[in-house]
């Protein structure tokens, strides 16, 4: 049996969902509310077949991002898939930001390990049956070992080898398929700096998002692009999000 059908055995309090309700939608991009965020690749959007990374500090709206992507496809009818490796989302503002948390558009999963992780991804990228992948982050996954033992024990090289190696995977199936995979990334976590190679190598776009202004109900956030295969990097906008309201247009 696949992961995807044992995957109630794997994930904890998730939403109901049947992956044969998908439909196989073809579109070139993806686009997020915001007009200047979809124009730094060039393509008016963010392509499909993609690794797309987003990093930055804590508290810079990486997860708002990312959760503006999947509100915008839902108003397309496209089927998403949040991967939440931190245990962190927050429902009620999903649902403000605009989230349709029916079974046939949006499925979250929770994780226990870094193997199970990617193979969830593989499989859902085999099937062909979503627009978005969100992983989120890619920094807090643990390596099995580690989740059994509840400790640090592998090593940071034995970690980059088993992301390097799933990454590998992941590329060559996205490459087939009609999905744009979303990652982020702490900048804080420096124990992971060779993990962060690994991902820089096969991320087609990198967007880190930095703070540049924090007001009562509000916070200015630079999205700069410091990779593409399509853009010169470097590349950026500003933009506000507020608080229970999210991407300002």
């Amino acid at each position: 049996m696949t992961i995807l059908e044992n995957l109630n055995k794997i994930k904890d309090n998730t939403l109901p969902f049947n992956l044969n309700t998908f439909e196989k939608k073809r579109k070139k991009v993806v686009k997020c509310s915001n007009k200047n965020i979809n124009n730094l690749t060039g393509l008016n959007g963010f392509p499909l077949k993609k690794l797309i990374t987003i990093q930055g500090d804590y508290g810079v709206g990486k997860t708002t991002l990312c959760l503006d992507f999947i509100a915008s496809e839902h108003k397309k009818e496209g089927a998403c898939v949040f991967v939440d490796s931190e245990h962190t989302l927050n429902f009620s503002y999903a649902n403000k930001l605009g989230l349709d948390f029916s079974p046939a558009k949006f499925i979250y999963i929770t994780p226990k390990t870094a193997e199970d992780t990617f193979e969830i991804i593989l499989d859902l990228l085999k099937s062909q049956s979503v627009s978005i992948i969100i992983l989120d982050s890619i920094d807090s996954l643990l390596p099995k070992e580690e989740y059994k033992n509840k400790k640090f024990i592998l090593g940071v090289d034995k970690r980059v080898n088993i992301i390097t190696k799933y990454l590998r995977e992941i590329k060559k199936y996205l490459n087939k398929s009609n999905t744009i995979l979303l990652v982020t990334s702490h900048n804080s976590e420096f124990r992971n700096l060779k993990s962060k190679a690994s991902l820089i190598f096969y991320s087609d776009i990198m967007l880190e998002l930095s703070l540049l202004q924090e007001k009562e109900k509000a916070i200015s956030i630079r999205a700069k692009v410091i990779k593409s295969i399509y853009e010169v990097s470097h590349k950026q906008t500003n933009f506000k999000i507020v608080f229970n309201k999210g991407i300002m247009e």
